[in-house]
């Protein structure tokens, strides 16, 4: 889309410096993250075009299981009714909203192709026809190219509110009305949006800030106020199994993605069922305590995302290898349970 913006903006002859300069500026600002692709599995887009470049450190088994948890198996039909329709077998953030109508965007969303509509009738020209062609570029993106979550979508900003300020600045002096009602009610429902947040309580937790998180201000109180400040120093490190967010547990605990191996994968696999020689070489590997996400284990595995080899039957029997120290309650009968492996 900036490079149609380009291209529109300036003529043919000259179109090709700023569409050379777009692209050597767009490779510098992603090289870091390719080179550290690169140089980490041999592939600077990995998981990505991994026939081209190679699968990695990554199994056929976990390149597929990457795959199924991007992208979408529905039909054509399906996907174009997204756009504006609910999906009847899914909830996504609390809604079956996939597309434009997605709570979440207010009238952004109908804003756009709305204002896309009214540009067939307004004062036409090449400002008006690029922003048309850049917003449908950026939807048949999202249709074709996505598994269609809602957050994809927020790039039509970029093509889309150009689009209704001018066709709305076309409007004349009904103009100013259309667009004084479009601020107040995209502000409106975006202050609802965010109350209803938290169930209520939205700012809750931007007082106290990180110690909530850290647990520091009720250590006993969460999983990550015992890891952090209950336990003692110096033994050994925490596994987090199920958990990929180890943002708030300190200092340095051992964890992975759903795709990855790990330690805890890698020596279920090579025990060929021996829970206690799993739990030797987590030991081996540094690890003293284990914290185990049943919710998260739950739903990754619903998904079918999670490795095969981490059944609740393998778990549990791992789990009896140390004694259970905490225990914090989720919905239904699922929560958090941290282990004491021992030495």
């Amino acid at each position: 889309v900036v490079g149609l913006m380009l291209v529109a903006g300036t003529s043919m002859k000259q179109a090709w410096k700023g569409l050379a300069i777009g692209v050597v500026v767009g490779l510098l600002t992603l090289l870091p993250w390719l080179m550290r692709n690169e140089l980490a599995t041999g592939n600077p887009v990995f998981p990505q075009l991994a026939g081209v470049f190679g699968e990695g450190h990554w199994s056929a088994e976990q390149h597929a299981r990457w795959a199924s948890g991007h992208a979408f198996d529905g039909s054509i039909i399906d996907r174009v009714r997204f756009l504006v329709l609910p999906d009847p077998n899914g909830s996504f953030a609390g809604t079956a909203m996939r597309g434009l109508l997605h709570p979440q965007w207010g009238v952004l969303g109908a804003g756009c192709m709305l204002a896309a509509i009214a540009a067939l009738f307004v004062r036409r020209d090449r400002v008006v026809l690029t922003l048309v062609i850049g917003l449908a570029i950026q939807l048949v993106a999202w249709l074709g190219v996505t598994h269609l979550q809602s957050r994809f979508l927020l790039p039509i900003v970029l093509a889309g509110v150009p689009l209704v300020a001018v066709v709305v600045g076309r409007l004349g002096r009904a103009g100013v009305w259309v667009a004084f009602g479009l601020v107040v009610v995209q502000g409106v429902w975006g202050v609802l949006v965010y109350a209803g947040q938290r169930e209520g309580n939205p700012g809750l937790a931007i007082a106290p800030g990180v110690a909530v998180f850290t647990g520091q201000l009720e250590p006993k109180a969460s999983p990550q106020g015992v890891v952090n400040f209950g336990l003692p120093e110096g033994q050994g490190r925490v596994l987090l199994v199920g958990d990929g967010a180890p943002l708030y547990f300190l200092p340095d605990p051992l964890y992975t993605t759903t795709w990855d191996m790990g330690v805890l994968v890698e020596a279920i696999v090579a025990s060929s069922g021996d829970a206690a020689a799993q739990a030797d070489a987590l030991r081996a590997a540094g690890v003293r305590w284990m914290m185990i996400d049943e919710m998260e284990l739950s739903r990754l595995r619903e998904s079918g995302w999670l490795h095969p080899a981490l059944t609740p039957r393998t778990i549990g029997e791992l789990a009896g290898q140390g004694n259970p120290v905490g225990y914090w309650a989720g919905p239904g009968a699922l929560g958090r349970i941290l282990i004491d492996l021992g030495p």
